[in-house]
Order: structure tokens, then sequence, then C-alpha cells
């Protein structure tokens, strides 16, 4: 079955979950298990940095754990700007007037 004729899921229980549409959901929510793995990453690259600290790998994973740092924001911002628009889509929150 296609995405468009699944039925509408029920009232959502979390902002991030609201719809305008099964694909925005669908990505949403992929979004969601992205930033996870997102946070796994940075939570393995710090323990590396802080096992390595005195050594001279030291600095290279401090790099790596800023990078998946970086990481972790950007997908961040790009779930909440999905949720900014869906919200607006859905008529549940107003432009801000700038």
């Amino acid at each position: 079955p296609s995405l468009n004729s699944q039925k509408t899921p029920k009232k959502p229980k979390n902002p991030s979950q609201i719809e305008v549409g099964t694909p925005r959901l669908v990505w949403i929510e992929g979004t969601q298990k992205l930033l996870n793995k997102d946070l796994a990453n940075l939570i393995g690259k710090t323990r590396l940095a802080q096992q390595n600290s005195g050594t001279s790998l030291g600095a290279e994973f401090r790099r790596q754990m800023l990078t998946a740092a970086h990481a972790l924001a950007v997908d961040a911002k790009n779930l909440l700007d999905a949720v900014d628009q869906a919200k607006l889509q859905a008529r549940l929150a107003k432009p801000c007037s700038e």
C-alpha cells in the first residue's frame, strides 16, 4: 500500500508528530531515528576523546567528537524546521511577523 492510502493516524502524542499528510509524518519520524543515531555516535566519540585525551591521538578524537556534535546540531535544526513547517501548514501556529 502507498503512504497516501493509509488511514490518518490518531491525534499525535507529541509535537514532532504533527501531521500534514503521511509523508511528512514519516519524514519527521525518520529524522528522530537519525537524531538518536547521531546522539549515540556523539556519545561514542566523546568516550574515545576522554580515553585518549593524554595521547598523541587525543586531538584527532576531539575533532571527531566535534564533527559528531555538529552533525547532531544540524539534524536537530532540520527536525525543528520541519515541525515548525508542519505546524504552519496545519494552522496550529501563526508565522511570526518580521
